[in-house]
């Protein structure tokens, strides 16, 4: 499993933060390594504001998949170059 954090301008309606996040999920769920991916935006007891969200991905079976989480991350880096972490911690994704 992967965790994620998503990050917008301050100024984003949540409208369009809504909108961006599920862009960041479609382009998450195109990765073959991935099974499914929870996500949430808007001010609660984890989001403290109304600019981010959180994603959690959670990754086929290693034996399905041939790949780490590790380079599941790396592939999310390479389409939003902001997200940096491991599998055991938040990542950060502007969008």
């Amino acid at each position: 499993m992967i965790l994620g954090i998503s990050e917008a301008p301050q100024t984003v309606s949540f409208t369009n933060m809504s909108e961006r996040q599920q862009q960041l999920v479609d382009v998450v769920l195109k990765d073959p390594a991935v099974d499914n991916v929870s996500s949430f935006i808007g001010v609660d007891g984890t989001n403290t504001t109304l600019n981010s969200g959180r994603i959690q991905i959670n990754l086929k079976p290693l034996d399905e998949r041939k790949i780490s989480a590790t380079e599941v991350i790396a592939a999310c880096k390479r389409i939003w170059p902001a997200w940096r972490a491991s599998s055991s911690s938040c990542s950060h994704c502007r969008i």
